[in-house]
Order: structure tokens, then sequence, then C-alpha cells
């Protein structure tokens, strides 16, 4: 059975539309960072979304010790599906 985001994953795709860090996206969607890390993670791992380095550049992979320094931003897929879906947060 494939991955299907859910309405909190959407809301965090929603606050990824530009790259950005683990504390906008807490302070976007009213989540908590377990359950942010937790989506954020699941997301990067179906291929919804990308990891930067501080320069913004694509990154194979990243830390979650070390999350805070990571921003992030839709992949293709991602922004495909935030594109298609993004009715479901009206």
């Amino acid at each position: 059975m494939p991955f299907e985001p859910g309405i909190d994953e959407l809301r965090v795709m929603n606050s990824l539309i530009h790259p950005d860090g683990l504390s906008t996206i807490m302070a976007e969607t009213g989540l908590t960072r377990k359950v942010s890390i937790d989506i954020v993670r699941n997301l990067f791992h179906y291929g919804f979304l990308k990891p930067l380095n501080r320069d913004e550049k694509p990154m194979p992979s990243f830390d979650v010790d070390k999350i805070d320094r990571v921003k992030f931003s839709l992949s293709g897929k991602g922004l495909q599906f935030w594109e298609e879906n993004s009715f479901r947060l009206r």
C-alpha cells in the first residue's frame, strides 16, 4: 500500500512552499517538535521533501540530531502532491 500524506503532512508541505526549517514548520502548523520531526522524516523518506544545507543546496540525507541546521523544500513529487491536494486545507 503506497504512502498517502494526510492533512498534517499537507500542512507541513504548505509551510515549505519556500525553503524553511523546523521552527517555521512548528510555528505555522502548531504541531509539536516530535510530531513535526516524524512528519518531516516520513515526507523525506517517501520523496516529498528534500533537505537543504545552509547554502540551500540539496543534501542526500540529514542527521535528525542536527535537524535545526537544515532547511527543507518540497521535491517535485511533493509540489505536485501539494498542488493537487492543497484544497483540502480550506
